[in-house]
């Protein structure tokens, strides 16, 4: 398999030179993604699990895995699906990925709207496998889902037999299918290098498909979502509004509202990866962004000036 390709602008790290963000060398289970002081692959380490890939909330790591809507398109017309990996196990399942680990919160969220059907994921054959470390990362995701109202949709077998049976496509449907597997199973794109600068701003994909997933899915269920899916920015009354936080933000989540007199700050809800660039770059440490507990239908909040809560813009 192909290692992730890294692009080191987009890291919190080339944003923020002491930012203490190493999610991808964290979640890597073959020590291959070091930090020097931005995101560097080893490939002969590296066994293209995409476990970084999935772990990065800003795109500073892509990978060739499918996303979400590729999977979704094999998965939708079988009554039993299965996601299985190519490490191991000879890719048993109806749709594939790099390695079970690959799944990132997006995707399986993703998953859940658009697939009518609960999900086996194949993990028979991780025992012993090189990458089974990863696998701590998809748990930790899956038990936050469960508690969360999508407890019914996903299920992680690693142990057993598990039959897969092929997958069906009547003879009208499959020039469709082919046409949307070749689409979707391009992967995730590999963003440019130069594309983004330090002082760019960039929307990762994972973020505007996980937006998409919590529309698409019932008003119920993605309120549930929300606290483990979205952030909010906490500020404390010491706060001074200098901007320096939405200055650094490198998705644009804050932004500093120009000629108010309130020196107020929009906190886009939608937008925030929960990178800490921000709380990390305030001098008086005035800004904390903790999990989300706003309702959906509220995702764009502003902070006022020396406030402890924020209020909510019509």
């Amino acid at each position: 398999m192909t290692a992730p390709a890294a692009s080191p602008r987009r890291c919190t790290r080339a944003r923020l030179s002491r930012s203490t963000c190493d999610l991808c060398v964290a979640s890597c289970p073959r020590d291959a993604v070091s930090l020097e002081p931005l995101p560097r692959i080893d490939v002969a380490r590296c066994s293209g699990c995409e476990a970084c890939v999935a772990a990065c909330p800003l795109d500073a790591l892509a990978g060739g895995g499918p996303r979400a809507q590729a999977l979704a398109s094999r998965l939708r017309a079988v009554d039993n699906p299965v996601i299985g990996c190519t490490e191991r196990g000879g890719g048993q399942g109806h749709a594939l990925v790099p390695c079970l680990a690959a799944l990132g919160l997006s995707d399986l969220v993703g998953l859940a709207a658009a697939v009518p059907h609960r999900i086996v994921l194949n993990a028979t054959h991780c025992s012993g496998c090189l990458n089974e470390r990863a696998l701590r990362g998809l748990r930790a995701r899956l038990g936050a889902l469960r508690e969360h109202g999508l407890d019914q949709r996903f299920e992680l077998v690693d142990s057993g037999d598990l039959h897969v049976k092929p997958r069906q496509v009547p003879r009208r449907g499959l020039l469709r299918a082919l046409l949307q597997e070749s689409v979707g199973f391009a992967g995730r794109p590999t963003p440019p290098d130069a594309e983004a600068s330090a002082a760019g701003r960039h929307v990762p994909a994972s973020c505007v498909d996980l937006e998409s997933a919590l529309r698409r899915l019932p008003s119920g269920v993605a309120r549930g979502l929300r606290p483990v899916t979205t952030f909010r920015a906490v500020v404390r009354n010491d706060c001074d509004a200098c901007g320096r936080c939405a200055a650094i933000c490198p998705t644009g989540a804050l932004v500093r509202q120009r000629g108010s007199e309130s020196r107020a700050l929009d906190f886009v809800e939608s937008l925030c990866v929960g990178c800490d660039a921000c709380a990390e770059f305030c001098p008086s440490r005035s800004i904390q962004i903790e999990p989300a507990t706003i309702q959906a239908s509220q995702p764009r909040e502003r902070i006022a000036e020396r406030a402890l809560h924020q209020e909510t813009v019509a």
